[in-house]
């Protein structure tokens, strides 16, 4: 008898927490081992806690006092290391371009619309699928992904881990945003220019505001954004 996939949900709307334990919970092959709210919850939990799949909104928020969204890209390369087993499933709001081809580069394993109604009624199925070792792609992202204009500008999975880590930590200096990503504080340094040419803007402000207009980070915080999903699509 096969043993049940273990979930932990990373998603700070309670509604749609209790939408995908609703119809996880319809079948008995799935077993719900937590469900956070922050960000800076993630890590301590996944070291404690045995689980096959986590699902993640890219946009929660780091932590209560700090509403900035959780930097997924900062701390991707520790997640696979530590637990290269975990199967990663992003449902989001987001479906810019960038930032689906980022977590899919970063080694995502699907990546799901939230007003995607048809994928949101298949969970267990893709869920599945993915802990079988396969990958997914709802019709929507799929559609986004492959369109035929050009990508916009793409940094690399360095720059996107250090731009996304300041993003998320503004208090923090370039040498503590180093030492808190394992890296020297030239390569913070020398890795912030070039992300400014490649951007062209002349701060990290500038750099920060101009990666999330293009969908290179994730986006503003989720109070801008709240009122955009329909949370009846997750609940019974």
């Amino acid at each position: 008898m096969r043993e049940k996939i273990r979930v932990l949900i990373l998603e700070d709307h309670q509604a749609i927490v209790d939408g995908y334990c609703y119809r996880l919970g319809q079948s008995k092959d799935f077993a719900i081992v937590g469900a956070l709210t922050f960000g800076e919850q993630l890590m301590p939990t996944l070291k404690e806690q045995p689980v096959d799949v986590l699902l993640l909104d890219v946009l929660a928020p780091l932590s209560k006092e700090n509403r900035t969204p959780y930097p997924l890209f900062s701390y991707l390369k520790e997640l696979r290391e530590q637990r290269p087993d975990l199967k990663i499933l992003i449902i989001s709001m987001h479906g810019e371009r960038t930032l689906i081809k980022a977590a899919l580069d970063a080694g995502v394993n699907g990546y799901i619309l939230k007003d995607d109604q048809k994928a949101i009624q298949s969970l267990g199925n893709i869920i599945r699928s993915i802990v079988d070792g396969g990958s997914y792609l709802s019709e929507q992202v799929r559609r986004i992904l492959y369109e035929s204009a050009p990508l916009p500008i793409v940094l690399s999975p360095r720059q996107l881990q250090i731009l996304s880590a300041c993003a998320a930590y503004p208090h923090l200096s370039q040498a503590e945003i180093g030492q808190m990503l394992h890296l020297q504080h030239s390569t913070v340094r020398n890795s912030l220019s070039s992300i400014y040419e490649r951007l062209e803007v002349r701060s990290l402000r500038e750099a920060i505001t101009k990666a999330r207009a293009l969908g290179i980070i994730t986006p503003n915080p989720p109070r801008y954004v709240t009122d955009e999903v329909d949370e009846s699509d997750f609940t019974p």
